[in-house]
């Protein structure tokens, strides 16, 4: 498992969006994606996917998520809304990364780990601001189909106490 530092530059995409159970949120919006691109004629030009998550907690013990399933604006055709797809700018900024291999349920365990040991040791904080980002580096209509490599980003910022001397 490869990790460090990267800054994602803001892209526009379109994605679709579920709110749930941290489990389940991730899979309906991948399944509401796939079915979007198989639909497209030109599906197979998508070469890579965007996970965003929000996770709140909202009584002790018991989190709500915000999942966004997308792929990059390749085309003018669907910015109409027509499609029940959104468009948004991907959250750019800087992340630490993680490379997962495996499933997509296997994600969440591989986020769980790199949450609580992604920023140990080192001058940054999680910042709460932006979502975490998985970036799919495969075609969305493969996506619930098996393994797959997948880069896990956790929003950052510089911890100012850190510096301090």
């Amino acid at each position: 498992m490869s990790s460090g530092l990267v800054y994602l530059r803001p892209r526009p995409i379109a994605f679709v969006r579920t709110t749930g159970d941290v489990d389940k949120a991730g899979p309906i919006a991948w399944q509401n994606l796939k079915s979007w691109c198989a639909r497209m004629p030109n599906h197979a030009d998508f070469k890579v996917a965007y996970g965003l998550t929000r996770v709140k907690e909202i009584h002790e013990g018991q989190f709500h998520c915000v999942y966004e399933a997308g792929v990059e604006m390749p085309f003018a055709g669907e910015r109409n809304g027509e499609s029940g797809l959104g468009i948004k700018q991907l959250p750019g900024g800087a992340y630490t990364r993680r490379r997962h291999v495996g499933t997509l349920l296997d994600i969440e365990a591989t986020m769980d780990s790199f949450r609580r040991e992604g920023l140990e040791g080192c001058k940054f904080d999680l910042d709460r601001n932006r979502p975490t980002v998985q970036i799919f580096l495969c075609n969305p209509c493969n996506i619930l189909d098996g393994e797959m490599k997948v880069d896990l980003l956790l929003p950052i910022s510089v911890n100012e106490n850190a510096y301090a001397a």
